[in-house]
């Protein structure tokens, strides 16, 4: 990497343009084209090849953190077995949710036999990943992940907490994400932190502008001493009050272990920087407040243990939402390498 030129173009069809190899890289991105239980609009499964094309226009200079990058960030090989499973799955999936909302109405065997096989299938997407964290890990590698859906991150979820044994979770999202199943999907989307509370390992999670949810994600919410929400009301109430973004994030980031994995939902940001997500969420953060949430806990001396970005969804080759994908997907992929440095 020392004989990479920064300001010449990048690579092509390398993350972030970088001639990183998976034996050189720190940090490694496991890509999961994954959309099978998605809720209202498609289009998540595109992200990582998305992403990945827009990445390489990323400057790799940043003025706040010199050649991080030097430190190597790869994009694994897609799974064949992911990508087929999901295209055979999903227009299953889209049969039940057309059932379950009263637009059509299954014959209860084919929709017990769907259901299985869906259910199946997200459990096999879920122990790929599990697999390939465990394998990343053990060679040292710092793991993201990159979706699809946000079902996806649960695989890694769990085999970083295994390996670190305890882990808390910082959660920006649009949605809570609490449900024990919905739809009938028992690894949905909507469930991804249901069952990220029930896995070993895990200690807290600190949920940041939340503002689309259940009655049962509220009462969960306010219930499960493992859970801390900062809702997007809670967070509009401090700002309107006058407190600044800087004192809000401490205390945020004070609910928190020392070793955090982040899940970046992309639907946590304010709509006009990801038109295409599956369900969008008037309100939410800005850009610089997302950013600047996960610089301070760097400096507050945590370790960033692991971190996905999901639900991404590329409309077309024109819109904003791969080149915000690719930009937060950068920062997190340096500010993991900075935290383990502290």
């Amino acid at each position: 990497m020392d004989n990479f030129d920064e300001n010449g173009p990048g690579q092509y069809n390398q993350l972030f343009g970088l001639s990183s190899t998976l034996e050189d890289a720190t940090v490694v991105i496991i890509p999961a084209p994954w959309e099978v239980t998605v809720s209202y609009r498609e289009g998540t499964a595109a992200a990582p090849k998305k992403i990945l094309e827009a990445s390489s226009q990323v400057e790799l200079y940043q003025p706040d953190m010199h050649n991080v990058w030097k430190a190597g960030f790869y994009m694994d090989n897609e799974s064949s077995t992911l990508v087929k499973s999901n295209a055979f799955l999903r227009p299953l999936a889209q049969k039940i949710i057309q059932d379950a909302e009263g637009r059509m109405r299954l014959p209860q065997n084919k929709k017990t036999k769907w259901l299985g096989e869906i259910n199946s299938g997200c459990q096999n997407m879920i122990g790929i990943v599990r697999e390939r964290a465990f394998d990343l890990l053990e060679q040292g590698k710092t793991v993201g992940l990159l979706g699809g859906d946000h079902s996806t991150a649960l695989g890694l979820i769990q085999g970083l907490a295994y390996a670190r044994q305890s882990i808390g979770i910082l959660q920006i999202d649009a949605h809570a994400d609490l449900r024990d199943s919905f739809e009938g999907f028992d690894y949905s989307h909507a469930s991804v932190m249901h069952h990220a509370l029930s896995t070993a390992g895990v200690e807290c999670l600190v949920q940041v502008a939340v503002r689309d949810f259940s009655v049962y994600e509220a009462q969960r919410m306010k219930k499960d001493p493992m859970i801390t929400t900062f809702d997007q009301p809670v967070l509009d109430k401090l700002c309107y009050a006058g407190e600044n973004w800087h004192t809000t994030c401490k205390k945020i980031l004070s609910k928190l272990p020392d070793q955090v994995y982040i899940s970046l939902d992309i639907d946590g940001l304010d709509p006009a920087y990801c038109p295409g997500t599956g369900t969008p969420v008037p309100g939410g953060l800005d850009y610089g407040a997302v950013d600047y949430l996960l610089r301070l806990l760097v400096e507050m001396n945590k370790t960033i243990v692991g971190f996905d970005l999901t639900e991404v969804a590329p409309i077309s080759a024109m819109d904003i939402d791969a080149i915000v994908g690719a930009r937060l997907l950068y920062r997190l992929c340096c500010l993991s390498v900075l935290s383990q440095k502290n």
